[in-house]
């Protein structure tokens, strides 16, 4: 079975990394310099890291086809994403549910258990509502 490697452009902490270098601290100030710009600002930092990543995954010995390697913004990635989603929907197998998420407030959106695992802080806080 041929290992074939790729590279994930949609993640936190890439868009971090942008957002750092940009004094960035909101969505809004991402709207205001433009997300098509932040996108390729986002694209141009993967690109960039390859190299890196390819010597990395060589040294630690997790072999992989990277001659042929996937990109998460390709239009061809994208559109087979939502090929999968809507034969998914199609066989009603998508679902509603409700449970107890990380959540980035800064954000505004969840985190993955890796992202979780980069940064964590045990962080007591009290809730009060006083409508009670």
């Amino acid at each position: 079975m041929p290992r074939k490697g790729g590279w994930d452009t949609h993640g936190l902490p890439v868009e971090l990394e942008i957002e750092k270098k940009l004094s960035i601290n909101s969505k809004k100030e991402i709207e205001r310099i433009g997300v098509k710009h932040f996108n390729e600002l986002c694209k141009k930092s993967v690109l960039r890291y390859i190299e890196d990543w390819v010597k990395l995954t060589e040294r630690i010995g997790f072999w992989l086809d990277m001659s042929d390697a996937y990109f998460t913004f390709t239009n061809d990635y994208i559109e087979t994403v939502w090929w999968i989603l809507k034969q998914i929907y199609d066989k009603d197998l998508l679902y509603e549910g409700y449970k107890v998420i990380t959540y980035c407030p800064r954000c505004g959106t969840p985190l993955s258990s890796h992202e979780v695992a980069q940064g964590h802080k045990e962080v007591y806080s009290y809730i009060v509502d006083k409508s009670v």
